[in-house]
């Protein structure tokens, strides 16, 4: 006699995140920034290389750069060129050490 399956309401645990929900947007770009810091902690990311490295359009990732400023999570420099970088902030360091720290 087998057991039914097990009812699951969310989405399984292996499945990738989606990547249109802008919460996981915002979190992903906080992942990179961490990673960003952790890698080059003297050296903010460019723009061009977050944009590149989280696969999202420029427009998304300054939209998303610009909610996370207002949060005051992040820094962003842009220049009269539309080139920047960005970088956290303390309160943004230290968020992302609880939500990061010990991952690969």
């Amino acid at each position: 006699m087998s057991t039914p399956p097990e009812n699951h309401d969310g989405p399984p645990d292996d499945a990738a995140p989606d990547m249109s929900d802008p919460q996981v947007q915002l979190a992903a770009v906080l992942a990179e920034l961490w990673q960003a810091r952790c890698e080059s902690p003297d050296k903010p990311w460019s723009l061009a290389k977050l944009s590149k490295r989280l696969r999202f359009p420029m427009s998304t990732l300054r939209r998303l750069l610009t909610d996370l400023t207002a949060a005051e999570l992040v820094e962003v420099e842009l220049r009269p060129d539309g080139t920047g970088h960005a970088l956290l902030t303390d309160a943004g360091v230290a968020l992302c050490a609880d939500l990061f720290e010990g991952q690969a």
